[in-house]
């Protein structure tokens, strides 16, 4: 396992946690796991640090709609068709990168997708998240 910053802020710090093991099979199997460390709180922020309660249906519908557009695909019941595996499975995760102007949820391979569609990384400008976004998250600035 090996990690970098992605982000340094006053309040918080955004790492990646890289991963690689293999367990016999056609391919390793490699992996990244994003955090958002809050400095303050000395814990790392959740959904639910980020986003006010009854965001997660509406996060969902934006992960799904930009999968589709990623991946070229017209409905959301076609995303099979692009190597989503179930799309009940897709859903914001706490996997997520911060960037100066934005924030992604990432998923690793088999989470939601087939192996060979590989890692997924879901990106939204804080702009767009702004109505989603609690004001007392140490994210929220960037909205702003």
């Amino acid at each position: 396992i090996f990690q970098y910053f992605t982000y340094i802020g006053e309040d918080y710090v955004s790492l990646v946690y890289n991963d690689v093991s293999y367990m016999g099979g056609a391919h390793p199997y490699y992996c990244a796991d994003f955090k958002i460390w809050d400095k303050t709180n000395a814990k790392r922020l959740s959904l639910e640090d980020i986003f006010v309660d009854d965001s997660k249906s509406k996060l969902t519908e934006m992960i799904l709609d930009t999968l589709c557009r990623m991946m070229d695909v017209k409905g959301h019941e076609n995303m099979t068709d692009a190597g989503i595996l179930d799309v009940k499975d897709v859903a914001p995760n706490n996997s997520i990168l911060v960037s100066a102007d934005s924030l992604s949820f990432n998923y690793k391979p088999y989470e939601i997708a087939a192996y060979a569609v590989g890692p997924i990384e879901v990106r939204f400008s804080f702009a767009d998240l702004k109505p989603l976004m609690r004001t007392d998250s140490p994210l929220y600035k960037f909205a702003e």
